[in-house]
């Protein structure tokens, strides 16, 4: 007869509470039950592991050296029972997030924040892309949930507004257009610009709003993500569109200037991704509906 699991976390117990009928509720079985397991125990060891007397159990040399491996087997069913229950409530785990640069960089983090909060012993890995390379993550499982803001066709996730964002012209207050209160068409007509790179969302919704209206810019610079464009404009380099969430500190103090533009299609929605819910984790789910409701576009 082989040592069972079963029978090693009976004889922990029981060595536990020294008493079989105390074992017997804390494992919720009969006391019967109990003294079986402990019988096929002994056997399959084959060697005295306890006796028996009027006020509970005493353990055998043999019974105290087996003691510490039942003990084991015994806190990693705890352990593993405690994880499930976690992991059901929400309280432990892994969530993969992509995010286009813009909404990780300027929107993201405050949510994050106030979700890690709520459940600290969450482990958060935030992939910081551009739009493009955001849902292809999703795509190839590499991400559980993925935030982006350019124009891209997802029929295979579920898609939800959680806000909406514009897109402004950003100028070193040195320009010749910052004196302005706002830019038309005809201010952009062969405007040198610093441009996003492509794939880039914030790209994608300049070229086809631009194309809406049909102006052509000359490209005088094109730099990958958010930060590197607005350095550049701080350097005064030129102009660049970009989200004014992204340039409203620089704003508020005077070191940029950012104008609307008298255009339509330089508003944008922020999107967030995620399979159907039903066949999303508890974990994940918990986190849709907190973005919901902490997000809810104006």
């Amino acid at each position: 007869m082989l040592v069972e699991p079963e029978h090693l976390i009976v004889f922990a117990v029981v060595a536990q509470t020294g008493n079989l009928t105390e074992a017997a509720t804390k494992l919720h079985k009969s006391q019967p039950a109990i003294s079986a397991q402990l019988k096929r125990l002994q056997e399959a060891v084959g060697e005295p592991l306890y006796t028996r007397h009027r006020y509970g159990i005493t353990l055998t040399k043999n019974g105290e050296k087996l003691l510490p491996h039942a003990q084991s087997l015994l806190r990693s069913l705890d352990g593993a029972r405690t994880l499930v229950r976690e992991l059901k409530e929400g309280e432990e785990g892994h969530l993969r997030i992509s995010a286009s640069m813009t909404i990780a960089l300027y929107l993201l983090p405050k949510l994050l924040t106030q979700f890690h909060e709520s459940f600290p012993k969450l482990d958060i890995n935030l992939l910081t892309q551009n739009t493009k390379d955001a849902v292809a993550l999703m795509r190839t499982g590499e991400a559980d949930i993925a935030f982006i803001e350019g124009p891209v066709k997802t029929p295979d996730f579920e898609r939800s507004i959680i806000g909406y964002d514009e897109i402004v012209l950003t100028l070193p207050p040195s320009h010749a257009l910052a004196t302005k209160q706002s830019v038309n068409a005809k201010d952009l007509i062969n405007l040198a610009a610093i441009r996003r790179e492509v794939g880039s969302g914030t790209r994608a919704v300049v070229d086809n709003a631009l194309n809406d209206i049909g102006v052509h810019l000359e490209t005088s610079l094109v730099a990958t993500g958010v930060d590197t464009v607005k350095e550049a404009v701080l350097q005064g380099y030129g102009a660049a569109f970009l989200s004014k969430l992204a340039v409203q500190r620089e704003c508020d103090s005077g070191l940029l200037v950012a104008l609307p533009i008298e255009a339509e299609g330089f508003k944008r929605p922020f999107s967030m991704l995620h399979p159907e819910l039903e066949r999303c984790s508890q974990l994940l789910r918990g986190f849709v509906n907190f973005t919901k409701e902490q997000l809810q576009p104006a």
